[in-house]
């Protein structure tokens, strides 16, 4: 099944330039977004009549991947140089980037929420009987 949001969608929602992100990153992190919506779409839902909605979402949740992955890659092109009393620090851009990722993820999910089921509840957490730690009685 093609994707509800394609790459122009993302790119001109986030305003990113092809040097900002290739055209393969988009297309990976649509792919990723869209199996995500799938897995949680109702299937009572008209994709015909929410096909604005599903855009929409799935093209917010695929520019918080690509912002995600461009925060990564800043993470390991940090750089903090000091020159004449001056520093630069480009580590600030990964955070912004995070900020702004867990924003369009959050507003995609809101947007998308009309024409997906309920999430299924967490796995409840397995405990182990307790047992003494080295030393304790």
């Amino acid at each position: 099944m093609p994707t509800f949001a394609t790459e122009d969608d993302v790119r001109l929602k986030f305003q990113l330039s092809e040097s900002a992100a290739s055209s393969e990153l988009i297309a990976d992190c649509l792919l990723q977004a869209n199996l995500c919506v799938l897995m949680r779409l109702d299937p009572g839902a008209s994709t015909e009549l929410e096909a604005g909605r599903l855009r929409d979402g799935e093209a917010l949740l695929a520019g918080a991947l690509v912002l995600r992955a461009l925060a990564a890659g800043q993470a390991a092109d940090r750089r903090s140089v000091s020159l004449a009393g001056q520093r630069l620090d480009t580590g600030a851009r990964g955070t912004a980037l995070c900020e702004a990722a867990s924003s369009a993820e959050r507003r995609g999910w809101e947007r998308l929420a009309p024409v997906l089921t309920t999430p299924p509840a967490p796995l409840p957490a397995l405990a182990t009987d307790p047992m003494p730690v080295a030393g304790d009685d």
